[in-house]
């Protein structure tokens, strides 16, 4: 009986060891989930600020060789890496887009627009981007005038900041300082008549093939 007293205390003690540990590890294992789902909410609330390389250069021999489908199936963005893009990631990328020259083939900016809008998941997903203004509007502002190899990119922001998918759910305050800064560029843009001819209206042609007065936005 005395040896059996003994030993029950050990073997108790030992059980609630155990138990302890137990307990111990499941509660890592909580707080390492927790880390886990706070660690990916961030990637998806700040998303990938890495731009999207597309896999053929505009002037590379492999590109001529394509057909237009092809093209075109080619510069889609794969979805997982869409969704994952930070707004400002999916500008640049959308601004590099190998056949943004296919909004001048048609007879208005809007036209073009719509057309590249229908083909390109890049700007389709720019367009349903709350903020998307704001960040376009940086963009711009950041670009200088005078740069012959800048003219495609510059045409094509201020087509997509003059469309009303962009106007509708953009702050005015915003809207007003888009006008102002194409007003500033259109003045620096006569400096370079050579350069720009009649693209240095672009955003404001834009803005009016919508029936839309500079200014107003909505």
């Amino acid at each position: 009986m005395i040896a059996f007293r003994l030993t029950f205390p050990q073997n108790q003690c030992l059980q609630d060891m155990k138990g302890m540990i137990t307990v111990t590890k499941k509660v890592i294992l909580m707080v390492l989930g927790a880390i886990g789902i706070i660690l990916i909410s961030q990637v998806f609330a700040h998303g990938n600020n890495s731009t999207y390389e597309y896999p053929y250069a505009a002037d590379s021999p492999e590109w001529s060789a394509l057909s237009r489908q092809e093209r075109l199936d080619a510069c889609q963005i794969p979805e997982e890496i869409l969704r994952g893009m930070s707004t400002e990631a999916l500008i640049d990328t959308v601004l590099a887009y190998p056949m943004r020259a296919d909004l001048l083939v048609f007879e208005t900016y809007r036209q073009g627009f719509t057309k590249i809008y229908e083909e390109f998941n890049g700007l389709r997903e720019l367009v349903s981007r709350d903020g998307a203004g704001l960040g376009l509007l940086e963009k711009y502002m950041a670009m200088k005038v005078g740069e012959p190899e800048t003219i495609t990119e510059m045409m094509f922001i201020e087509v997509i900041l003059a469309q009303r998918e962009f106007t509708a759910k953009t702050d005015q305050t915003i809207i007003d300082k888009i006008e102002e800064e194409a007003r500033n560029k259109f003045q620096e843009k006569e400096k370079f008549p050579g350069i720009y001819g009649i693209s240095k209206n672009t955003y404001f042609q834009a803005v009016q093939e919508q029936g839309l007065d500079p200014g107003v936005g909505h």
